[in-house]
C-alpha cells in the first residue's frame, strides 16, 4: 500500500526542447512561471501525469499572459517516450520511472519548483 499523498490534481510535467523536464504542482504555477515568448515559440510541451496533453498558449503574444488548459487528448505513449528520452540521456542504462513517480520525486524534492523552473533538468553523468 502506498502511504504517500496523492499527486496534486493539476500537476504538470513540462518538457523543453533541450530535453529538460520540470514538474509544477498546478496549471496556475505553470502559467505564472513560463515566459510567454517561450510558449509562443513552442519551447515547451506539457502533460498531466496520467498522459493527458495540456495546452500551453500565449494568446496575447510574447509579452502577454500564458494560458494552460486541458485538451481532453490522451497520449500516455508520448509521455512515456519523452520521459524515456530524458532519462536515457541523463542516466544511460537505467530504467526510467513512470510519470507519476517522476512527478512525485520532483514535487517531494522541491515543492517551490515554479520559482526555480527547470532547475531539476536531468544532467548527463560525466
Amino acid at each position: 500500500m502506498d502511504d504517500r499523498p496523492a499527486l496534486p490534481p493539476q500537476a504538470l510535467l513540462l518538457f523543453d526542447r533541450d530535453a529538460g523536464v520540470c514538474v509544477v504542482p498546478s496549471y496556475a504555477a505553470a502559467a505564472n512561471s513560463l515566459e510567454a515568448a517561450d510558449v509562443a515559440a513552442g519551447e515547451y510541451e506539457a502533460y498531466a501525469p496520467d498522459g493527458h496533453v495540456v495546452r500551453l498558449a500565449a494568446p496575447a503574444g510574447p509579452y502577454g499572459p500564458v494560458t494552460v488548459t486541458a485538451t481532453g487528448e490522451s497520449d500516455p505513449a508520448g509521455l512515456t517516450a519523452r520521459i524515456a528520452r530524458v532519462w536515457r540521456e541523463a542516466f544511460p542504462g537505467e530504467t526510467p520511472p513512470g510519470a507519476a513517480e517522476l512527478t512525485r520525486r520532483h514535487l517531494e524534492r522541491e515543492p517551490r519548483a515554479p520559482r526555480r523552473l527547470f532547475s531539476f533538468r536531468f544532467r548527463r553523468r560525466p
